[in-house]
């Protein structure tokens, strides 16, 4: 595992790592930026690519070390990019559907990437393919800008609609990237 994070500190590579202090799919994500007998130091980033600052961690805590995986790529092409997602231009709609469909026929037209809430807890990310007044048909897209797959949902559990929030921009970019 030293071999592995001087390696990493050379190359100034972004990486994930896991502590003993850390729930099992929590991971602090950042540059290498110092290592010495007993700590290292991460530029800190979150997951827009934004400097959270520096991160001291005890190198006898760390449980595992991840590398050059899909998403930290895609992180990096978001830091090289030098990309900022802002919230300013986010806009979320809470209300029925049969008031909500003019919104999805308009994000259809534009081909805008939108989160739409449905019921209680239960949502999905993608851009919107087709709208009537019983269903609407999502292309799903992952946080990571991957298609996954097509869902279809009834209108009338439709209770909420976000686009251009930093998720939604953060897929668009992503998304956009791979074309």
């Amino acid at each position: 595992m030293l071999n592995v994070l001087k390696e990493k500190l050379e190359e100034k590579s972004l990486i994930g790592i896991r502590t003993i202090d850390q729930e099992w799919d929590e991971v602090i994500i950042g540059f290498m930026k110092s290592m010495d007998g007993n700590n290292l130091i991460l530029k800190e980033i979150d997951e827009y690519g934004k400097s959270l600052g520096e991160t001291m961690i005890e190198i006898a805590a760390i449980l595992s070390i991840e590398y050059d995986d899909v998403y930290q790529k895609r992180l990096k092409s978001i830091v090289d990019s030098s990309v900022l997602f802002e919230s300013e231009n986010q806009v979320t709609i809470w209300n029925n559907a049969k008031e909500l469909k003019n919104v999805i026929l308009e994000l259809i037209e534009k081909g805008i990437v939108a989160t739409l809430f449905f019921d209680e807890d239960f949502f999905v990310t993608g851009k919107i393919n087709e709208c009537n007044d019983m269903y609407v048909q999502v292309n799903n897209l992952s946080s990571a800008g991957d298609d996954d797959g097509y869902s279809i949902h009834l209108m009338d559990k439709l209770i909420g609609i976000r686009y251009n929030g930093k998720e939604e921009q953060k897929i668009n970019f992503l998304v956009e990237k791979k074309k």
